[in-house]
């Protein structure tokens, strides 16, 4: 958290260190940069359409139990969807756990429960992970790894610094092979 505060704080100063000490050229920081800025659009907007995505199908399914407020409820969902761990059984398990207990249905409520941690479970494990390895143009294997060590590291920042981190290595491992490509074309050896 600390150091999550002097990068913002002082994330202009850190930058431009970086830029001023990196051997490529103005052009291939550039390039550098709006990469690593697209990757952060990428993680960011791929969590929160994954997370409406989980908030719609906890709404369908609180739709077909006859649950009343479903929209209340897949709204929280969404917004639960974001914590690892916890996810959206912040809200199908105390909702199945009232079917099964209070409606008396336990079929309803072992469809309820086991379809939302279905959803949950697809969409956080395959969905996420193959949609941001089309953006980011790196190995889903590699993106659900840097999910499930982001959030092991840093908590929900996570989510985002994990696949982040990922990309930046994926990113500064292909400009320094144009790098050194640049330097063997320049000098005319290895």
């Amino acid at each position: 958290m600390l150091v999550l505060f002097f990068l913002y704080q002082d994330g202009k100063k850190v930058e431009r260190f970086i830029l001023d000490n990196l051997p490529f050229s103005k052009q291939l920081e550039e390039q550098v940069g709006r990469k690593l800025t697209a990757a952060v659009q990428t993680v960011i907007r791929g969590n929160l359409i994954i997370s409406i995505l989980q908030g719609t199908a906890i709404y369908i399914l609180l739709w077909i139990a006859g649950i009343s407020s479903p929209f209340l409820y897949a709204s929280l969902a969404a917004f639960f969807s974001i914590i690892p761990v916890v996810g959206t059984s912040a809200v199908w398990l105390p909702i199945g756990l009232y079917i099964l207990f209070l409606e008396n249905n336990p079929m309803m409520a072992i469809f309820f429960m086991g379809s939302g941690l279905f959803f949950y479970v697809v969409l956080e494990n395959f969905v996420k992970p193959r949609m941001l390895d089309k953006k980011l143009q790196a190995h889903p294997l590699l993106i659900f790894l840097s999910l499930i060590g982001g959030i092991k590291e840093f908590g929900i920042m996570g989510l985002v610094v994990g696949p982040v981190t990922v990309t930046l290595v994926v990113i500064l491992w292909d400009f320094w092979k144009l790098y050194r490509r640049e330097l063997i074309l320049n000098k005319g050896h290895r």
